[in-house]
């Protein structure tokens, strides 16, 4: 993770659209510190504004701390469907110039392949702060569906609030254990959550603090087939170059009065998981990360 710190330009620091980033805004609303998992096109692209430097995670919690320590701000549900887990960065540094393809269209590219990659999954990987009502189990442990955890922060049993030294978070496995046998003061149970409709609330912060590198890659390289599919008809009669040899990035071809269609790799979506992403290595960097189901979100 590296932190950033930036001005605010409008509502948002600059760069607050790269995958899994997080900010705090100074009081003055004029300035903010970001924090995400860049890459190296990343650290290239942050460096070279004029507007932005990196600074230490000490320097950051300095400023956190002066600044009254305001709470994380994330991008809504909403700004999340046009951010991916790529960058516009990451496909230039693979060679994609900007004659061979403008910013929109990596930027769209980026999304869709986005898309595809939580179709195939059946997950988001964005950091997300989420409540739950979970059935009770009639013992010690309950199971999230929504994995892996990064933080839990409240838990309520019939209402009453437990402190964070009577449960245990096993992140990774996506379960909260309580602890100890002893009866939780206030509760007439021991140790376990009370089966019933319901009962549990759990608040959190569920996804990937970073994005993992398999499906950051995976969004490269769908990126990269879907740009192929944004080029428009050309004629390869007309003398600028262009021939069957390189009609890859082609979608169709003119000559004369004949058109050739190209394929291109079909990507499979739908509301459940999917057979492929069109892609047999980017199915094999995302396998497992399939998921089958979710929780009850409320």
């Amino acid at each position: 993770m590296g932190f950033w710190k930036t001005i605010i330009t409008g509502t948002k620091p600059k760069f607050w659209d790269k995958p899994n980033c997080r900010w705090k805004v100074n009081p003055s609303g004029d300035e903010a510190v970001i924090e995400f998992s860049e890459s190296v096109p990343d650290q290239a692209e942050l460096s070279a504004d004029p507007d932005t430097a990196g600074i230490t995670i000490s320097d950051a919690e300095a400023l956190f701390e002066s600044w009254g320590n305001p709470a994380w701000s994330y991008p809504t549900p909403n700004e999340l469907i046009n951010i991916g887990y790529c960058t516009v960065a990451d496909l230039r540094d693979r060679g994609i110039t900007e004659t061979a393809a403008t910013e929109a269209d990596l930027k769209r590219a980026i999304r869709i392949s986005a898309r595809v990659i939580d179709s195939f999954c059946n997950r988001s990987f964005f950091r997300r702060e989420t409540r739950y009502a979970l059935d009770g189990s009639g013992s010690q442990t309950i199971f999230l569906e929504d994995r892996p955890v990064i933080e839990i922060l409240d838990l309520k049993v019939d209402g009453a609030e437990l402190n964070t030294s009577e449960y245990k978070v096993y992140g990774d496995a996506g379960y909260v254990r309580l602890t100890g046998l002893a009866p939780i003061p206030g509760m007439n149970y021991e140790g376990i959550f009370p089966t019933g409709d319901q009962n549990v609330e759990l608040h959190g912060l569920f996804g990937f603090s970073i994005i993992p590198a398999e499906v950051r890659e995976s969004c490269v390289q769908l990126a990269i087939e879907r740009l192929r599919e944004f080029k428009s008809e050309t004629d390869i009669t007309k003398p600028d170059g262009k021939s069957t040899r390189n009609a890859i990035g082609i979608k169709s071809a003119k000559i004369e009065d004949i058109s050739v269609e190209f394929e291109y790799p079909r990507y499979l979506t739908g509301k459940q998981s999917t057979m492929s992403t069109g892609n047999q290595k980017v199915d094999a960097l995302l396998i497992k990360f399939k998921k089958d189901m979710d929780a009850i979100v409320v």
